[in-house]
């Protein structure tokens, strides 16, 4: 469950458009069991005092996060240079994040997101040593600044040795 700080608002206009993805897990295959789930969204006509928005940080999909053969670890990385948030970022002052969501496939194990301004690294902003895809989940964090030409990295570690079955 995210929940917002009592100043913030997500804006929802007439020309909103919405999704909803939910991951359904039956790693048994057991059939006959009803799906259930659902989403509570509170509204206001009340304006916040602040916009919240989505910031995405990861690496481009393709041959560069495939894990090569016999490799018994791998490491992933993606970055959000100073153009980026730059770009992304347009208030002059910054924006707060005060939720955040690590995201890996199945094979992911440990994630981070990194933070650095100037050539000062800051406290990580999030980290999970003990990543489970069935367990994901959005974590309130303590409120802090990205400024514009701040840096992001996403690394994750991932372990080749899986191995699955369809029994």
């Amino acid at each position: 469950m995210m929940t917002f700080p009592e100043n913030v608002g997500y804006p929802i206009g007439q020309e909103s458009y919405y999704m909803l993805e939910i991951h359904f897990d039956n790693p048994e295959e057991l059939t006959g069991i009803p799906a259930r789930s659902g989403v509570a969204v509170y509204y206001t006509n009340e304006t916040r005092e602040h916009d919240a928005g989505l910031l995405a940080v990861g690496h481009k999909t393709g041959a560069v996060i495939s894990i090569p053969p016999n490799a018994e670890d791998y490491v992933v990385v993606g970055h959000c240079g100073p153009a980026c948030t730059s770009w992304g970022i347009e208030e002059a002052e910054g924006v707060t994040m005060f939720n955040i969501l690590l995201h890996s496939h199945i094979s992911g194990r440990k994630l981070k997101l990194r933070h650095f301004r100037g050539n000062q690294e800051l406290p990580w902003l999030d980290y999970d040593d003990h990543y489970d895809f069935d367990f994901q989940t959005n974590k309130p964090v303590k409120p802090t600044k990205l400024m514009p030409g701040d840096q992001l990295t996403f690394g994750k570690f991932t372990l080749k040795n899986l191995v699955f079955a369809n029994f």
